[in-house]
């Protein structure tokens, strides 16, 4: 699993900061079964301009939110859209 390419080109054309996609969704980008373990591996190994943010095991959906990069004075630092997160 390790080659999210078309996982990141497809959520960047979104132009969302929020997506939910189902493990349906997320098997037809990524051409391979999806299940709660796959998804959890991906939590831990995607990396790009996007993170997983929530899982749902049950409903079987994964939320992606955009990551936004700002450069401060001290040093770089990366801040997360989470703004949706506060009413989960």
């Amino acid at each position: 699993m390790g080659n999210y390419k078309e996982l990141q080109k497809y959520l960047e054309n979104t132009g969302k900061t929020e997506i939910k996609l189902s493990f349906d969704n997320l098997k037809n980008i990524l051409n391979i079964e999806v299940n709660y373990a796959i998804v959890l591996r991906l939590q831990k190994e995607f990396q790009c301009s996007y993170m997983v943010y929530n899982i749902s095991k049950q409903e079987k959906w994964v939320g992606f939110c955009k990551i936004e990069t700002q450069n401060n004075d001290d040093d770089d630092a990366t801040v997360t859209t989470l703004a949706s997160m506060l009413w989960w």
